[in-house]
């Protein structure tokens, strides 16, 4: 079993004992893309597919540097999960989100670490330029304090993530969020590599396939 929940150790001893072996892929704090191509090369080794992670990690790679390449002007920004009796769930500075902001040049503004519930008075009080939201985010949460005088709002710079499975766990579809980002905060069609195996589904998500399009 390959998984990427941190099981308890007498859940882990049931499936060793029932001749399961079990393998933990981290998908907590301080994951980015160097872990992510760890976890690449390490599948690829234990299934035979060593090729197709080196072609992945390959992929990414350059799909980073055509990233950091994009001439921009840094953004400060916040990936705004959901609102909870009146406080955001936020992605703080160690998160993999936090990670994809930085190569979408995006600073974010959030001043804790993991996912956590910022305080009204920091949204407040820093100038954010763009918004990114969770699926899950209930936009009309936007006309009221304190999202209602934000930059981002006034000048309708917010982005609802197309995708639950995207931002949720760290792998390398997380280059098309980044991708959608520095669409959608800078108007900037970058175009990526295509992706390097051939897949009966691809794994490149509608948003994004309309910025490839674009970007012709």
């Amino acid at each position: 079993m390959i998984s990427f929940s941190d099981y308890k150790q007498s859940q882990i001893n049931e499936l060793l004992n029932a001749g399961i072996d079990y393998i933990f892929l981290s998908s907590g704090a301080n994951t980015t893309f160097n872990v992510i191509e760890k976890q690449d090369t390490f599948l690829g080794e234990i299934t035979g597919n060593s090729k197709n992670a080196s072609l992945l990690n390959g992929w990414i790679n350059k799909s980073l540097e055509d990233f950091k390449n994009v001439h921009v002007k840094n953004e400060t920004a916040m990936y705004a999960m959901c609102v909870y009796d009146g406080e955001t769930y936020t992605a703080g500075n160690n998160t993999f989100i936090s990670s994809m902001m930085k190569d979408a040049h995006l600073i974010n503004i959030a001043n804790g670490s993991s996912f956590y519930q910022i305080s009204n008075e920091n949204i407040a009080s820093k100038n954010i330029s763009t918004l990114i939201l969770g699926p899950s985010f209930d936009t009309t949460d936007l006309k009221y304090t304190p999202y209602n005088k934000t930059y981002a709002v006034i000048h309708n710079k917010y982005y609802k993530a197309f995708s639950y499975n995207i931002f949720a766990e760290p792998n390398f579809r997380d280059i098309y969020a980044i991708q959608w980002m520095l669409s959608s905060a800078f108007n900037k069609n970058v175009t990526i590599p295509q992706f390097p195996i051939n897949l009966k589904a691809s794994p490149e998500p509608g948003a994004v396939v309309n910025i490839e399009n674009n970007s012709q």
